[in-house]
């Protein structure tokens, strides 16, 4: 780490160097070290719950897909041990109260429950779409033409609490959308094209890692 942070003050200042010489400026992409949102370290587990779900998906059961997916990719990338839990969620306002989640007696304290909020919509929108003007004049008018497109977002609201204390440690709301030229497109499909974002968010919050930032060098 000290030696990227050497180089990095040797790249900018010679950059600088030479941009004052030349009288030019200079657009650089640098990589950034983020830092994690939360730690991990002293907790054994994480213990991913069902999800509050407004409105069920008819084709697929939603809450078990993404319990499995989002344990099967933690243990995976966050390195950590992953468990599911079954648990009767009623109202959102369980999510607020330490004392609901407290009573939830888990195998070791040292643990993160992993539960939220699910909402994934499905709408077909229209939309004239002009096509291109060609190069040379066309004796033949062009006409916009009527497109559909199957529309999909996905709204996660995901919370980690401490076991022991029942508090939220970590709270962050994911939306994902996608529209789709085939007006035959699934719901299962698209979800999971969908989750993949929101998992890579939820990854770079609990490890932190390289973020590009753009930097410019003017004389």
């Amino acid at each position: 780490i000290k030696m990227r942070k050497i180089s990095l003050i040797l790249i900018v200042v010679s950059l600088t160097l030479f941009s004052c010489s030349s009288g030019e400026h200079w657009k650089l992409r640098l990589e950034i070290p983020g830092q994690a949102k939360i730690d991990l370290s002293d907790y054994e587990r994480i213990v991913i719950t069902d999800f509050l779900i407004k409105e069920k998906t008819k084709s697929f059961n939603i809450n078990k897909e993404i319990r499995d997916y989002l344990s099967f990719e933690l243990e995976k990338k966050a390195d950590i041990k992953v468990a599911l839990k079954k648990i009767v969620v009623s109202n959102i306002t369980e999510f607020d109260k330490p004392d609901f989640w407290k009573k939830i007696a888990p195998d070791t304290n040292k643990s993160l429950y992993l539960t939220g909020r699910i909402e994934y919509t499905e709408e077909i929108r229209k939309a004239l779409i002009q096509k291109d003007k060609r190069r040379f004049e066309d004796p033949f008018p062009q006409e916009a033409r009527l497109m559909q497109r199957r529309f999909y977002t996905l709204t996660l609201n995901l919370y980690l609490i401490n076991a022991e204390s029942g508090k939220i440690v970590y709270k962050r709301t994911f939306k994902e959308s996608k529209a789709y030229k085939n007006p035959n497109q699934t719901a299962y499909f698209a979800f999971f094209e969908l989750i993949q974002g929101a998992r890579d968010k939820l990854i770079l919050d609990i490890q932190g890692g390289q973020q590009i930032q753009e930097r410019y060098l003017i004389k």
